[in-house]
């Protein structure tokens, strides 16, 4: 459910434009990386009640992301599942995290 709505407006391209943002709720997501010496992307999929296939989403970390990796690009390709990208460094030596993100849907 829903946890916030905010509205917005501003000009894209000359054209006034209104949207909303609309908190989703928060996901945890975790990532274990071998041993390796290659950056890369990962995808994770969570699952999230409420987010629909092709919805614009964003996820902004809630705590500290580790050194080197990076959050991504937030979607959904199916109703109530979410995909996150989190990029890891080309040296990874093997290990773990979790870390808690806020979905936003913005509405037009």
């Amino acid at each position: 459910m829903p946890r916030w709505t905010r509205p917005m407006a501003g000009t894209v391209d000359g054209k006034e434009v209104v949207a909303t943002a609309v908190s989703l709720g928060d996901v945890t997501v975790s990532l274990t990386t071998p041993v390796g010496l290659a950056a890369a992307n990962k995808q994770i999929t969570v699952s999230l009640p409420g987010v629909k296939a092709l919805d614009v989403l964003s996820a902004r970390p809630l705590g500290a992301v580790p050194d080197g990796y990076d959050i991504g690009a937030a979607f959904s390709v199916k109703d109530d599942e979410l995909v996150v990208i989190v990029a890891h460094p080309a040296l990874t030596l093997g290990g773990a995290f979790s870390i808690r993100l806020r979905i936003i849907r913005f509405m037009m």
